[in-house]
Parts: structure tokens; sequence; C-alpha cells
């Protein structure tokens, strides 16, 4: 049964139909098309106590961390983009950098796409090493004057824009974790979870606020309070969508687009039941669209037992409407028993 069940796969996987896409692939196999030029990363946008937390493991000579079942060594838990992104400051030391507000702007969205970390930030001295190139050069490069390369605040009229700096760095870095963020030469693309206003409508304001709204804690989005999340949202709705609309300029025609195809989608579906039966069987649709013009009528020989024409008043004939039931008269007693002794007479005559 083995070899019949695996001889039956081998046949079926060499004789059976496969799409356009499939045969340039098996076709092509050098064509290594899966495979994208540009740098993505995974954006948490749900509240703290919903994001899944990593581990890192730690040197065990420093005696840091904490320990874990089943595993050896030491860990501490690792910093996700959130706690980045509310962590980020300027170089340099604290005069200097005191009355510059360009990060404070700069909203989460832009802060992953535009800054990440590339290994070693210091050398053996402690001091800050120079950026090096980025590792990906097929990503290609913005040009200097690319909005890209300027904090998006969305507001309204602004005509002097920030240029994003070089390099940044965190406050209250963790162990291990990389001090010195550099700006990416291309910006990287964002997978994330799109939260549906129809399924949950604070999970999607809040994910917009995270997104697209500066802040420095979390705390300062509401994630636990429904109505002042909406409001925050609202009152800062118009900024939100033209950062949005220059951060993600192509994702409200991706989402048009895929709302189009849904709504085509579903008429395909109508429109299918209503032209398999008349193709199927057009004399059972012909009867069926005939009778629907009719009106209902009521069959003669059921007018009695239609419960329409028990009423709640008493008066009977005197009523509004005239009914259809009719009184039952019983016959006398002397009758009943007169017709029962006569059908004993002749049951009895019968017999004998």
């Amino acid at each position: 049964m083995k070899q019949k069940c695996n001889a039956l796969a081998d046949l079926f996987m060499s004789n059976r139909q496969i799409g356009e896409a499939q045969a340039y692939y098996q076709l092509l196999p050098h064509m290594n098309l899966t495979y994208s030029s540009v740098s993505t990363v995974v954006v948490p946008t749900v509240p703290a106590a919903e994001r899944r937390h990593w581990l890192q493991r730690q040197d065990p000579q420093e005696g840091k961390g904490f320990k874990v079942n089943d595993k050896d060594g030491l860990f501490l838990e690792k910093a996700d983009l959130v706690t980045k992104y509310e962590r980020r400051k300027l170089l340099g030391s604290e005069e200097d950098i005191m009355e510059d507000d360009t990060l404070e702007g700069m909203t989460y969205c832009q802060f992953v796409k535009m800054y990440a970390s590339r290994g070693g930030n210091r050398n053996e001295e402690g001091e800050f090493e120079q950026a090096v190139e980025d590792a990906n050069p097929d990503e290609g490069e913005l040009a200097d004057d690319d909005s890209y390369n300027f904090v998006v605040t969305g507001e309204d009229g602004l005509v002097v824009r920030k240029r994003l700096p070089q390099a940044i760095t965190l406050s209250d870095p963790l162990p291990g974790e990389p001090v010195i963020l550099h700006r990416r030469s291309f910006p990287r693309v964002l997978r994330l979870y799109k939260q549906r206003f129809t399924a949950n409508p604070h999970k999607f304001y809040l994910a917009e606020l995270m997104l697209y709204h500066p802040f420095r804690r979390e705390e300062e989005l509401f994630p636990e309070d429904e109505e002042k999340c909406e409001e925050l949202f609202k009152k800062n709705e118009d900024k939100i969508k033209r950062v949005k609309a220059q951060l993600m300029p192509f994702l409200e025609s991706v989402d048009e687009a895929q709302q189009i195809y849904e709504e085509n989608r579903e008429k395909e579906e109508e429109d299918i039941v209503e032209v398999m039966g008349p193709e199927l069987d057009p004399e059972w649709e012909q009867e069926d669209a005939d009778g629907e013009d009719e009106e209902d009528e009521d069959h003669s020989d059921y007018y009695h037992i239609d419960p329409n024409q028990v009423q709640d008043d008493t008066r009977g004939a005197e009523g509004s409407g005239q009914q259809v039931f009719k009184p039952i008269t019983l016959p006398d007693k002397d009758d009943q028993v007169n017709k029962c002794t006569f059908h004993l007479c002749l049951n009895v005559w019968s017999i004998v």
C-alpha cells in the first residue's frame, strides 16, 4: 500500500496542471525572485501587554540577567522597537542638545524606516566609531533633498524642514544593546499587522497613533483608555493623514485596490448565483419567477382552520367582522340516549 501511495503521488506531481507563475519558477531556477534587495522589519503596533518579549543571552562572566528553565546561562529581556523609539536621543553633550528638538517630531514609523544599528558602536577606548556604509548596496540611495531625509511632522504650511541627524543614540542602554543608530541611505519596508476599524476601533486608533504621531512614552497614547485614545486620534487626524501619505505613499492605493477587489468579488459571486440557475434548469427558474409575481391565495378547503379567523371578541355575530367558524349545536340528551340505544340494538341484531 505504501508503494502504491508513493507511485500515485509521483504520478500526480508529474502530471498535474500548474499555474503560469509556478512554471516560471521551475523553468528558471536560477532566478531568485523570492529575495528582495530592500530590507524589511517587523513593527509591533499593539500595547506593551500584548507584545511578545524576546530574551537575549548575556555574558556569564558579567553575572547579569536571570535563568530560564531548561536553558543554560543568563538572559535579559531584549528591548523592542517601541522602547528604542521612546529612548531616542541626539549625540553630544547635554548642554548642546538641550535646546535641539529635532527628534521630538519624528514619528515611530520614520524612526524604524531610517535608523538601524550596525554592530560595534564603540571601540576599545570607549569612543564612538565612524559610520560604515550600508551592508546591502543594492537597495539604492535616496536623493539628498528627499523627504525621508527630513523630519516628517505633518504640519500644514511648514516651510523650514529639519534634517535627520546622521546618527543618534539611546538613553539608558541595556546590557549588550547597540548604543549608536545610524541613518540609512534607503528606508526599510515595514511589516506590520494591520488593525481593522470594524474589528476593534480602539486598536486601530492606537496603531495609527503609534505609527504616525510622535510620543515619548506609550502611556501618552492611552492604550488602556478607549475614549481618550479616540479623542487624541481625532484631534490629530489631519496631521496623521499627512504623515501617513508621505511615509507610506502607496498604502492608501493598496487599500483602495483591495476594497475594490473585495467588492468585485462579492458581485461576481452574486452574478454566478444568478447565472448558474438559468443555465442548469431554465424551466424551474421561469416558474419561480412567475410565482413571485403572483399574490398568495388561500385554498378554499382550508378556510375553516385559518387561525386568523380566531378573535378574542365574544360578541359573536355582533362583532365587526364575519367569522368563518360556525357555532357547534349539541343535540338534546334524550335524543343522544335514543340514538345510542338504537345503535346498540343494531349491533346485537347483527351478531344474532
